[in-house]
C-alpha cells in the first residue's frame, strides 16, 4: 500500500503508435497493442504530453493514472540555466570559419531508413565551407564506421561525437533531426532546425509545426543548407516557437 509514481524520461515526439519495428510487425500480424494494464498499479504515472497520455490509456491503462504534467528538461528556463553548466573546454573543438552542423542519428530500428540516412550526412559532407558533426542516439545507435568507412575520409565530418548535445547545439548553427526530441532543445535556442521527412515513415510533432524546416529528399536538404549559409532562409517566427512549447 506504499504509493508509487512512475517518472519519465526522454519524451515522446511521434503520433503514431507503431514508431519502431516491432510494433509495426505486431500490428501487421494482428495482434493488439502491447497490454499496458499492469501499470496500472502504479498510484500514478507521469508523461509529459496529451498525446503521450492517449497512448498510455490506448494500451490499457486506466485515465484515472496517467497524468501528462510537461516536461521540465525542455523548459526554456532549465535549458538555459542548463548551458551554463558547460564550460568553453566542453564544446566541439573546431574553431574554422565553415557553417556548423549537428546531425542527431535517430534509433535505427524506428522505421528508419539508415542507408539513406548515411547517403545525406555523405552528401552534406560534401558542401563547401561545412563542418558537420554527427552525434549518436543517447542510448546506443551509433554509425556502423566499418559499414560506412568511406565517410572517414572527410576531413570535415566527426563520425561519433565525443561531447554532449547540449554544447553541440549551443555550437551549430544548423541542426538536423528527425528521430529524437534534442530537436526541442535546438528550437528553443533558436537553431535552424532541419527535419528530413523522407528518412523515416513515422508522424512525429515537428512535421506539421513551424519551427523546423521540413525536406523531402537529399536534394531538397543539400539546397536548403546552402540558403542558410547564404543567408536566404529566415529563422522560424517566435510565435510559432511558443505555441510548439505549449503543446509539448
Amino acid at each position: 500500500n506504499i504509493p508509487t509514481y512512475c517518472l519519465p524520461h526522454g519524451q515522446n515526439i511521434y503520433k503514431n503508435y507503431d514508431v519502431n519495428h516491432y510494433l509495426r510487425k505486431l500490428q501487421h500480424s494482428g495482434n493488439n497493442w502491447p497490454d499496458f494494464s499492469s501499470r496500472n498499479e502504479f498510484s500514478c504515472y507521469v508523461v509529459q504530453t496529451n498525446h503521450h497520455r492517449a497512448m498510455h490509456i490506448a494500451w490499457g491503462m486506466n485515465p484515472d493514472k496517467v497524468y501528462a504534467l510537461g516536461s521540465l528538461r525542455f523548459d526554456p528556463k532549465w535549458i538555459q540555466e542548463n548551458a551554463l553548466l558547460y564550460e568553453k573546454y566542453h564544446s566541439p573543438h573546431h574553431t574554422g570559419t565553415e557553417t556548423t552542423i549537428v546531425f542527431f542519428l535517430p534509433h535505427w530500428r524506428y522505421n528508419v531508413d539508415e542507408s539513406g540516412t548515411m547517403e545525406l550526412i555523405d552528401s552534406i559532407a560534401r558542401i563547401p565551407d561545412t563542418f558537420i558533426i554527427v552525434k549518436g542516439h543517447t542510448r546506443g545507435d551509433a554509425i556502423d564506421e566499418h559499414k560506412f568507412s568511406h565517410l572517414r575520409d572527410y576531413p570535415n565530418l566527426v563520425l561519433s561525437a565525443d561531447v554532449d548535445s547540449v554544447p553541440l547545439i549551443n555550437w551549430a548553427q544548423i541542426t538536423i533531426n528527425f528521430g529524437s526530441s534534442i530537436g526541442i532543445e535546438a528550437i528553443v535556442h533558436g537553431k535552424f532546425t532541419i527535419n528530413p521527412l523522407f528518412l523515416h515513415s513515422n508522424e512525429t510533432v515537428f512535421d506539421d509545426s513551424e519551427v523546423s524546416f521540413n525536406t523531402h529528399s537529399i536534394d531538397d536538404s543539400v539546397s536548403l543548407i546552402k540558403k542558410i549559409k547564404n543567408g536566404e532562409v529566415l529563422s522560424r517566427s517566435s510565435t510559432g516557437k511558443e505555441a510548439f512549447l505549449r503543446s509539448e
